[in-house]
């Protein structure tokens, strides 16, 4: 544009008007009453000084966003966990503001704050965020399973939304499963094998642990299997047999009390126990031993008395 206001040597050029911004090259050119060039000069552009605070309110797990108030010139805030840095946004109103959270995963105990940024980047405060603990609550109660099923099923109760499949300490798979009305399924298939310890753990939508059960897990094979006779002579190191089907180890109980050791050999339809030459079992102890299956350790095939002979 062409114009200005000139006296006593001095002059004004409104300019507001043309968003003019530092970085920008920016002159003017000087014209007498007839148009002509008398001189031409840059202007040089200064950034404005500009001011802003925030304020973040408490924020409670798993919220959507992190809320507060805001002054001045602040246009957005970066987001910190820890250190590290999640992201830049949020949305700046009438001196509140909102910064989207819900998927970070923040959690009590955490070191968050915010850093508060004018429209071009300028740090102009930093404050931290407060994190409050969810108050979520609930159970989950693993239904039976079976080897070869698609899915773990059970019930739960209160604020369940996920579960995480934990196999001999490891978590395996992807969290998730489906959640309604007091029933669940979580897909498991080919997960883990008939003798893994096998846990499922669920969590509120708040990322929060509520419950941890295991899953008794039985092999979908038909197992059978039974003591013919058992036998331990006083004064022997073994208690020895026979059995038919499909018992590959055993558990010894002496008057009601389980050997710490389970075990023994079976082998072509005949058995023997170690039990060692310190136990002193004598006519008149009421000694058991019961068979058992690796593919269904928690389910015996047969329980028999041990005759006891001098």
């Amino acid at each position: 544009g062409i114009g200005g206001t000139f006296e006593n040597g001095n002059f004004t050029y409104y300019a507001q008007s043309q968003g003019i911004n530092a970085g920008q090259n920016v002159y003017l050119v000087a014209l007498d009453k007839n148009g002509k060039v008398l001189d031409r000069k840059p202007v040089q552009i200064q950034a404005p000084d500009t001011v802003g605070t925030i304020n973040p309110l408490v924020y409670t797990e798993g919220d959507r966003n992190i809320k507060g108030a805001y002054t001045g010139d602040v246009k957005t805030v970066k987001l910190f966990v820890n250190g590290e840095y999640r992201g830049i946004g949020g949305t700046f109103e009438n001196g509140n503001f909102t910064y989207y959270a819900q998927s970070q995963g923040i959690n009590a105990g955490q070191n968050v704050y915010l850093v508060a940024l004018d429209k071009n980047g300028k740090v102009l405060d930093r404050k931290p965020v407060q994190i409050e603990a969810a108050n979520a609550e609930g159970t989950i109660t693993p239904a039976e399973y079976t080897m070869g099923d698609a899915s773990i099923t059970g019930t739960y109760t209160g604020d369940v939304t996920y579960a995480k499949l934990k196999v001999n300490g490891k978590y395996v798979g992807n969290a998730g499963g489906t959640f309604e009305n007091g029933e669940f399924e979580f897909y498991a298939k080919n997960k883990f094998k008939v003798t893994d310890e096998v846990m499922i753990e669920a969590y509120s939508s708040n990322y929060q642990l509520l419950d941890s059960e295991k899953v008794n897990v039985q092999s979908n094979i038909q197992l059978a299997g039974e003591f013919t006779e058992a036998t331990y002579k006083t004064g022997d190191t073994s208690i020895k047999g026979r059995f038919t089907g499909d018992i590959e180890y055993a558990k010894i109980y002496i008057n009601g009390t389980p050997l710490p050791a389970v075990g023994g050999d079976f082998n072509a339809g005949v058995f023997s126990f170690y039990v060692g030459k310190n136990m002193n079992i004598e006519a008149g102890d009421i000694v058991k031993i019961e068979g058992y299956n690796n593919l269904q350790p928690s389910e015996a095939l047969d329980v028999s008395d041990v005759n006891i002979i001098e």
